[in-house]
């Protein structure tokens, strides 16, 4: 799952608040909640807010310009057979 939301952060984003959205309808369909469209919106705003924050905090700590994976991991080539990291 997590290399899920690393590979494809834009889905993952319009599932996230695509699911908010559905929750929020499916408790006021049952009278659970009361929550009017304005509030429902503005909860909307902030889960696709958040986002944004996530990413600067994810750059900051994820060494994206460098990466480097110990020695003798396993690793999924881009024409999809396995691989492992070695020092060149």
């Amino acid at each position: 799952m997590a290399s899920f939301v690393k590979r494809q952060p834009v889905i993952t984003v319009g599932v996230v608040v695509t699911l908010c959205g559905a929750l929020i309808a499916f408790t006021n369909a049952f009278g659970l909640t009361t929550i009017t469209d304005a509030q429902r919106d503005a909860l909307i705003a902030a889960v696709v807010a958040m986002w944004p924050l996530l990413a600067v905090i994810w750059s900051v700590v994820t060494p994206a310009a460098a990466p480097a994976l110990p020695e003798g991991t396993t690793v999924r080539l881009p024409d999809g057979t396995d691989g492992t990291v070695s020092r060149q």
